[in-house]
């Protein structure tokens, strides 16, 4: 009772107001003294439950401003027990709605609550407390703000809305240490983001250390832990001497809280973050930093010194991995279009390497490897090129590029990649002296087709002048520049000068036909203005040259200027191979082509109309000269110049021009006196086409003339022609164009009548409206509406209509539509017959079909009459399916049948099964074009056609009977027996095909296969193999250099792409081979029979053709032929065409010949004579036959028309010649044998003068001595030798003989009547010769005349007879026969051992003396040989048998093979 009392009476006590104001005066007085800041507490109040509330407490800092203001605080009343004894251990304390108003005062090192808490721990004594505690502290409502007023703009940090709840809290020794369970917030900014910290808190002087802590604001949540460790105990010089340890982990941050408004478009998404850090501010160094999102990825380390001091802080990063996304840069704002769309075709952009900054530099080394191209980036770069701040702008790079696609410049699909070492240094310091220069090398450009490589430049920049040079030294261009800009004036100054010595035109996008076109010349321009617009000058263009496939076409030079003249644009340009002329007016350079296109639209308005400026006009004449469109489109002629003159205006004012063109042919085709004349204004026409007369291969036309013109909104044209000179009523195709408001255009065609091959078709007869063609350009849709055209009782319908490949409808009706009128005219394919097709194609919404019936009566092919074709279709568009049914019938006879199924309409997949009944493929024979002609065969069998229309394959057999084909260059004719081709994938194979030339009936074996992919691109891999082949069968042509009967032993191989025939030879000639070589000493025009006239107009077309024709037949043909040359050849050379003397002769050698059709004709080897003649003929009088010595020789040492020979033939004087005028001896009466020989040598068509030795063979040699002393002299001997020749007898003075004469003439008749009696096959030679005796008056001396008879035999095949009778004519004192006889025994097989029999008349004898004979017998053995060791081993080896091969029987059912037997 007494407790109770009590406690009623304390709180009696503490709800007294009186009691309350002394209490809390005593508190306050306390602080105030010890402080000497003014404390202030509004009241305190007392709750019924032990809890004690003070109100509006106030501390003031020592300069009277706002410390701490708590509108309520709570705790227990025993916690203000304890407070009143000096105990700071609190229960629980509240708090809400308190501002905590931090000042740090100007030139005063502590803040103001630093001051407040000093002064209380000086005012303690010992007896006090040095703790604070609390189990649990909350605020509500509250408010936190710091201001440093040393700083000139003042650092501030603003709390606001801070809720708190914190346990543990204690205050001891300075230090705290405080579990936060919850702190909550919002930072005064301009984006205001709500924020939530928890995390425990350990605080001691010098020490801060939190081992967890989670923040939450908006999108960022960081978790980690922290830890300040200060010098001293202390955080003062915190930037250098505060230890900082950061580890943040598994954290999400929102760069745009803690960067507003800066680089937003790397923040859209937050970025996941986990990093550490260490060291102080002013060298802080993160580790490990892992910095991602959608658009970033950044792992590496960082490092920052003075970070906090502006003017002087350094940072660095190693950077492991760099990916930044192209997407980040969509919304960037400073950024044009065009860059973005760069920057977005980047995709992402990687990057490694180091990047610092020191000082007024950032350093840079850099690697990148992207998907687009790799790069690396290593220099300096001065601070202030980036940030107004800084003063440096000097730089110096090094950048390396490689396999940089520019297609993300061009925004095209290029394909076209960069490569370079690009090096730059500068000084950018100020504007009026700005210097740099650069540098590049190895650069190369590289596509899919080309590469530009050995690019080099090189450039300055000072003094407001810049200048680079340019040097590119590749396959498709060669050239070397130096260009000077010069920007000291308003208006920049250029001085540009290229040598280029090779432009690729067609690589450059300029295609100009598919041959060969190459520029070069020297480039020099001086220009100045500062746009394409405002420029003005002179360009010169001279030491010009165009290259085609042809020839070299030189160009005069070329100068272009450009003035302004009273307000005037002047263009000029000065040549007289190119084109000349002027253009006058005020007009805008880079809108040009832009004014001349609109032009056109004011008189053809469906051709689209360009964008402008206004108040534009020019007029202008030029001139288009022969010379360069020759250069360019050598398929392109015209005989004159073509005119081009008029004037052109925009805003729709008068634009006329009119062009002129003589002649002018294109390939095939060809134009006389082209008129063109546009006239936007004339009330009668607009245009006007004229051409007097054009031609074509399959059409020919003349008179042409076409007008069109405007009326309201509808473009007319008209038109008619004659088919040539003779016709006289025209023929009209009359038609118009109109457009409507939607975006369609249509062109309808009236009533016309049209030539095509011998028929006139009348298009549209019944002239209706409706039908038209019309295009939508807003829908795509292209629609022609009941076409139709009749011939006779020909007849063609046709409609549809196409939006996209998802729905369209085409109708096509054809009645008896002959093929040879409708179908041009080809050398290789005829195509006859009367067509008759009904089709429906259609893909919709609503109909999906494909029906198509088709029928040719009396088809032929190349004049070859096939017989019926039909062609059945039908299938489901939706589905894509369509089945396929057709054949060929002759007379109830199906020669060809297909039936199968096929997939799709764009990229077709067939399944057809092809089956063949006698087809006969003559009317294939014109595709083989001038290389094999009268092709024929039968072919029965079945194949299977199936897969992609890109890569068809094939499987089956076929049987090939009757077969036939001829080669005209070699006048070949050879039949194929019955044989089987299998057809396997994409292949052909052929095996054991025989074949037998209808000459000589020599056979071959072909074996081998024909490929191809999709029926392109066939490649040959064929091998044809003979023991004896005709290859050649030619006679004697004007143009034929070389002709005659060429047979072959070995193999021939074809391989490679059919466009690059690879022919290679291997073998040897046989016996019947005779070739005559027909060359003269030179190749100019010898013969002007074979010259034909063609109309001068026409000279070129033809030309161009024929060369085509040419090239197409025989391009990238590579030929190798090994030939072994035997002595059963015969070649016969003409050495002089103009005294017709020759060569003919057998003989043995190897030749290596290499030919393409490139121009390369090589020929190594030589051919060693075995026998023969020379025909030596000279001065009209002189026609003798010399027989070759064996051994002598041709060789050939690559360029086949400088083969060398080395050869000696020999004339044997018929009957010999009396030496008695070179002896000065009378006495000397008889006849002794000689003989001339002479040298060839040098080169083989242009060989030296022949060199002449006499010689005695058998004769004494004291008498040929003695002869030959007296024919020491050159000279002499030369007189000598041309006297035996001419006359046949010596001479002491330069004579004629009436006895040489007659022996010539005698010898003649001799040849004559030798040959009349001879046989063709050499077996038997049978001669008769007459020889006029010796009837000299100089030496008193006469012999009698004698007649002669020589045989040459060859009695069996190892027996020969060779002989000389003669008879003494005339005489009266000799009576007997008197001759020679030679039988030769061939005792091996191979002809080398022989024996010999013989008697032989005495050489010579003397005055008085008796005839006299000679007999003996030998045996001489032959051998070939090159070393002695090899001589050894044939003389010694034994003989291996000899074995020939033999055609066996063919089985024309199976294969035809080549059996070998031996012979014995």
């Amino acid at each position: 009772m007494s407790f109770l009392s009590l406690f009623l009476m304390v709180i009696g006590l503490f709800t007294f107001p009186g009691f309350q104001t002394k209490l809390v005066q005593s508190f306050t007085d306390d602080l105030k003294k010890r402080t000497g800041q003014e404390v202030l507490i509004d009241k305190v109040n007392f709750k019924w439950n032990g809890r004690l509330k003070f109100e509006n407490f106030l501390v003031l800092d020592h300069h009277n401003d706002t410390l701490l203001f708590v509108k309520d605080i709570s705790t227990s009343i025993e916690d203000f027990r304890k407070l009143n004894n000096n105990n700071y251990n609190f229960d629980r304390i509240e708090t809400s709605t308190v501002l905590l108003n931090i000042k740090k005062y100007p030139q005063e090192l502590s803040n103001s609550l630093n001051v407040f808490l000093n002064k209380l721990k000086k005012s303690s004594n010992e007896k006090s407390a040095k703790f604070f505690k609390s189990s649990g502290i909350t605020f509500s409502k509250s408010r936190f703000q710091y201001v440093d007023l040393n700083e000139v703009r003042g650092n501030t940090i603003n709390i606001k809305e801070i809720e708190l709840y914190a346990e543990n809290f204690k205050y001891q020794l300075d230090s705290i240490n405080v579990d936060l369970k919850m702190l909550k917030g919002v930072f005064e900014s301009s984006e205001s983001k709500p924020f939530e910290f928890t995390g425990k808190v350990n605080y001691s002087p010098g020490t801060l250390s939190l081992p967890f802590f989670d923040i939450v604001n908006d999108k960022t949540q960081v978790k980690g832990s922290l830890s300040l460790l200060g010098k001293n105990n202390s955080f003062k010089d915190f930037n250098d001497n505060v230890k900082i340890a950061l580890s943040i982990d598994n954290s999400i941050l929102d760069a745009n809280a803690i960067f507003p408004n800066k680089i937003k478009y790397l923040h859209k998404k937050p970025y996941e973050i986990s990093l550490t850090a260490s060291g102080n501010l002013n060298n802080l160094s993160f580790k490990k930093v892992l910095l991602q999102n959608e658009m970033l990825f950044f792992s590496g380390d960082l490092n920052f010194k003075h970070f906090f001091e502006e003017q002087e802080s350094d940072w660095s990063t190693i950077i492991d991995d760099l990916r930044l996304s192209s997407k980040s840069f969509e919304d960037l704002e400073t950024l044009s279009n065009s860059k973005k769309q760069i920057l977005k075709n980047l995709g992402l952009l990687q990057m490694s390497g180091e990047l610092s900054s020191q000082g007024d530099y950032l350093n840079m080394a850099l690697v990148s490897s992207n998907t687009w191209g790799d790069f690396s980036l290593e220099g300096i770069l001065g601070k202030g090129l980036i940030s107004s701040k800084a003063h440096n702008r000097k730089v110096d790079l090094a950048l390396g590029i490689n396999k940089l696609s520019l297609d993300l410049v061009t925004g095209q699909n290029t394909k076209i990649t960069l490569a370079s070492s690009l090096f730059f240094t500068g000084d950018f310091q100020r504007n009026d002296s700005i210097k740099a220069s650069w540098k590049g090398t190895k650069t190369k450009l590289s596509s899919t087709t080309d590469v530009w490589d050995n690019i080099e430049f090189e450039g300055l920049y000072s003094n407001n002048q810049l200048r680079n040079t340019f040097t590119i030294k590749s396959e498709p261009i060669v050239l070397k520049s130096d260009v000077r800009f010069d920007y000291e004036n308003d208006i920049p100054k250029y001085t540009i000068l290229a040598n280029v010595s090779k432009v690729d035109l067609n690589k450059f996008g300029i295609r100009l036909g598919e041959g060969k076109r190459v520029f070069k010349g020297v480039v020099l321009a001086n220009l100045k203005g500062k746009d394409i617009d405002d420029l003005e000058g002179k360009l010169r263009i001279s030491s010009a040259s165009i290259i085609n496939e042809i020839e070299q076409v030189d160009l005069n030079p070329i100068s272009i200027e450009k003035q302004f003249q009273d307000n005037k644009t002047i263009i000029s340009i000065s040549n007289t191979d190119c084109i000349s002329g002027n253009a006058t007016g005020e007009f805008k350079l880079s809108e040009l082509s832009k004014l001349f296109q609109n032009a056109l639209h004011q008189v053809y308005p469906f051709l689209a109309p360009k964008v402008t400026s206004k108040g534009q006009y020019l007029s202008f004449d030029l001139k288009i000269y022969q010379k360069v469109l020759d250069a360019l489109y050598p398929d392109f002629s015209i005989s004159k110049n073509i005119i081009l003159k008029g004037k052109i205006a925009s805003n729709r004012l008068r634009s006329q021009f009119i062009l002129d063109a003589p002649l002018m042919s294109w390939k095939d085709m060809q134009f006389e006196n082209i008129h063109f004349q546009i006239d936007t204004n004339n009330p009668i026409y607009n245009t006007f086409l004229s051409i007097e007369e054009f031609s074509h291969e399959y059409y020919t036309g003349s008179n042409f003339k076409m007008i069109s013109t405007k009326l309201n909104d509808t473009l007319y044209f008209r038109s008619e022609f004659l088919k040539d000179r003779k016709t006289e009523i025209p023929f009209e195709i009359n038609f118009y164009n109109t457009q409507s408001d939607d975006g369609v255009s249509f062109f309808g065609l009236k009533k016309s009548e049209l030539l095509i091959g011998n028929d006139v078709w009348i298009i549209n007869p019944l002239n209706d409206p409706l039908q038209k063609l019309s295009y939508s350009v807003n829908t795509k849709e292209i629609k022609l509406s009941d076409f139709n055209a009749i011939s006779g009782n020909q007849t063609i319908r046709f409609s549809g209509r196409h939006r996209n490949k998802n729905d369209f409808v085409f109708s096509l009706i054809t009645e008896k539509v002959l093929l040879e009128n409708l179908i041009p005219f080809s050398p290789f394919l005829k195509l006859e017959g009367a067509t008759s097709i009904t089709s429906n194609l259609e893909r919709s919404p609503t109909e999906n079909k494909l029906s198509f019936s088709g029928a040719i009566k009396s088809l032929k092919i190349n004049n070859q009459f096939l017989g019926d074709f039909n062609l059945n279709s039908s299938g489901n568009t939706l589905l894509n399916t369509y089945t396929v049914n057709s054949e060929v019938i002759n007379n109830t006879k199906k020669s060809f049948k297909l039936i199968g199924v096929w997939d799709g309409l764009e990229s077709p997949n067939l399944n057809f099964n092809l089956d063949f009944f006698d087809l006969d493929l003559a009317f294939l024979s014109p595709f083989g074009r001038d290389a094999i002609k009268k092709f024929s065969g039968k072919v029965n069998g079945g194949v299977k056609l199936w897969g992609a229309i890109e890569k068809l394959k094939h499987n089956g057999s076929l049987n090939f009977k009757k077969g036939s084909f001829y080669i005209p260059f070699l006048n070949l004719n050879y039949g194929i027996e019955e044989t089987d081709i299998d057809l396997n994938n994409q292949f052909l194979m052929f095996n054991n095909v025989l074949m037998k030339d209808s000459s000589e009936e020599t056979l071959a074996i072909l074996n081998g296969t024909f490929s191809h992919k999709n029926f392109k691109n066939w490649q040959t891999n064929l091998s044809i193999s003979s023991e004896r082949m005709l290859l050649l069968n030619t006679t004697q042509t004007p143009e034929a250099l070389f002709f005659g009967t060429g047979f072959l032993g070995g193999q021939v191989h074809l391989e490679g792409p059919t466009k690059n025939l690879k022919i290679s030879l291997e073998g040897s000639t046989q016996s019947g081979t005779s070739i005559k070589i027909p060359w003269a000493e030179n190749y100019g025009l010898s013969d002007t029979s074979f010259i034909s006239f063609v109309d001068k107009r026409k000279k070129r077309v033809v030309s161009d053709k024929s060369i085509e024709l040419m090239i197409k037949e025989i391009r990238g043909v590579e030929m190798n032929f090994d030939l072994d040359v035997t002595n059963q050849a015969e070649v016969e050379i003409v050495i002089d065409k103009e005294t017709g003397s020759y060569l003919n002769g057998r003989g043995a050698g190897n030749l290596f010949m290499e030919i393409n059709t490139n121009g390369k004709f090589n020929i190594w080897g030589d051919f060693i004579s075995f026998d023969g003649i020379y025909n030596f003929k000279n001065l009209g009088v002189i026609d003798k036959k010399f027989n070759l010595k064996p051994g002598g020789s041709i060789v050939w040492d690559g360029n086949p028309l400088e083969a060398q020979m080395n050869l000696e033939a020999i004339y044997d004087v018929p009957g010999g010649a009396n030496p008695a005028i070179l002896l000065d001896n009378p006495s000397f009466n008889k006849k002794i044998p000689t003989e001339v020989l002479i040298r060839l040598e040098g080169n083989l068509l242009k060989p030296d003068n022949p060199v002449f030795d006499i010689n005695f063979p058998n004769t004494s040699g004291i008498v040929a001595s003695e002869i030959n002393y007296r024919l020491a002299d050159p000279q002499r001997s030369q007189l000598q030798a041309l006297s035996l020749l001419s006359q046949g007898i010596f001479i002491n003075e330069v004579s004629v003989s009436m006895e040489g004469i007659t022996n010539n003439l005698y010898q003649k008749a001799s040849d004559i009547f030798s040959d009349l009696i001879g046989e063709e096959n050499d077996k038997l030679k049978v001669g008769i010769d007459y020889l006029q005796g010796d009837k000299s008056v100089l030496l008193d001396i006469a012999t009698e005349d004698r007649l002669g008879f020589t045989l040459s035999t060859k009695i069996s095949d190892k027996i020969l007879l060779n002989g000389k009778i003669g008879v003494p004519v005339g005489g009266l004192e000799q009576t007997l026969v008197v001759g020679n006889v030679q039988i030769d025994f061939i005792l091996n097989d191979e002809g080398t051992l022989r024996a010999k029999v013989f008697n032989k008349e005495n050489e010579f004898r003397y005055i008085g003396d008796e005839l006299g004979y000679t007999q003996g017998l030998g045996i001489s053995y032959n051998v070939d040989f090159e070393t002695f060791k090899e001589l050894i081993y044939k003389v010694s080896s034994k003989k291996k048998p000899k074995i020939d091969s033999v055609i066996s029987k063919i089985n024309t059912k199976k294969s035809n093979l080549i059996e070998f037997v031996k012979k014995n």
